[in-house]
């Protein structure tokens, strides 16, 4: 497993993270999710200030869960980086992360999810008057 950082080179905040596939297949997913408008803090940034912007290091080419975790407490990256949450967590730490994962990406789209069930609504009960008006 190897462990890598991200550093964004212009404020020099960190995201660390950890992959078992090789890191030039992870960087792609990243770039990727930065593309298809992932949500957090790191994909934003890539795209307002660029790509190359960005390097991607090793860590430490045979670390585990235990040196991200140490890397992710030794830069706070996750108040002063773009982690959004420790290496190892419980079940029930997973379940609470999720669920504000979830909330903020609601919170961020929710006139665009109003817009269409308002939508669906409209067309729903469009279709039940003309349905009722040929009967």
């Amino acid at each position: 497993m190897v462990v890598y950082q991200i550093l964004n080179t212009e404020n020099q905040k960190r995201y660390i993270g950890s992959t078992q596939m090789k890191l030039n297949l992870r960087w792609n997913i990243h770039k990727e999710c930065m593309k298809n408008n992932g949500g957090n803090k790191l994909y934003e940034d890539m795209r307002q200030i660029g790509i190359d912007k960005f390097k991607l290091e090793v860590i430490d080419e045979y670390g585990g869960k235990e040196t991200e975790e140490a890397m992710i407490q030794r830069y706070n990256t996750i108040r002063d980086g773009y982690n959004v949450r420790r290496a190892f967590v419980s079940k029930e730490q997973k379940a609470e992360n999720q669920r504000a994962i979830s909330k903020r990406r609601y919170e961020a789209h929710r006139d665009e999810i109003k817009a269409k069930n308002l939508a669906r609504y409209y067309e729903l009960s469009r279709r039940k008057r003309r349905e009722s008006a040929l009967t």
